[in-house]
């Protein structure tokens, strides 16, 4: 049926989706939360995912070895065996929370504040990222660059202990 062509003019596997991931634009927000939810300890950070991707490489080039990330307690609970059995612990956003321990952000933050002293990367060409219900606050770190106060306000959230960080499409 040429209308259906015309409206589907390529057909894609899921594998050919997944493949592509990578190399499409996204304006997907990480989200990342820790300590106890309604609680004094509570806490949270946001970032464009191209943002997430340059603080990662950033890290990772001053010094940042990670250690892996593990399945959030509450993904757990809802997911199935099999997701869970190929769960691999990387660091690239799911609809799932992962969760980075205490000691691996710290050694993040060390090497993000190292970093901040220095010329850092030109800003990742990115989409405004905006969405319902986002504070401005929110608004704000989502859309951010990165800059010297923005590498320390998030090692400051790094340094606060463990995290789980998901997506937020």
């Amino acid at each position: 049926m040429r209308g259906d062509r015309d409206r589907y003019p390529e057909r894609v596997s899921v594998e050919e989706i997944a493949a592509r991931r990578v190399a499409l634009p996204f304006m997907f927000i990480v989200e990342m939360c820790g300590g106890e939810p309604y609680t004094a300890q509570y806490r949270y950070f946001c970032c464009h995912g191209k943002v997430w991707d340059q603080l990662l490489d950033l890290a990772k080039n001053w010094g940042w070895e990670p250690e892996g990330t593990t399945l959030d307690q509450m993904a757990r609970n809802f997911m199935r065996e099999q997701t869970i059995l190929e769960f691999n612990g990387d660091y690239h956003p799911e609809d799932f929370a992962k969760t980075v321990s205490e000691r691996d952000g710290s050694a993040m933050a060390g090497a993000l504040e190292r970093a901040s002293k220095q010329p850092l990367p030109e800003p990742a060409q990115k989409p405004l990222s905006i969405r319902e219900g986002m504070t401005g606050e929110q608004y704000r770190m989502a859309n951010a660059d990165i800059s010297g106060e923005m590498l320390n306000e998030f090692a400051g959230f790094l340094r606060k202990g463990a995290f789980a960080f998901f997506w937020d499409d």
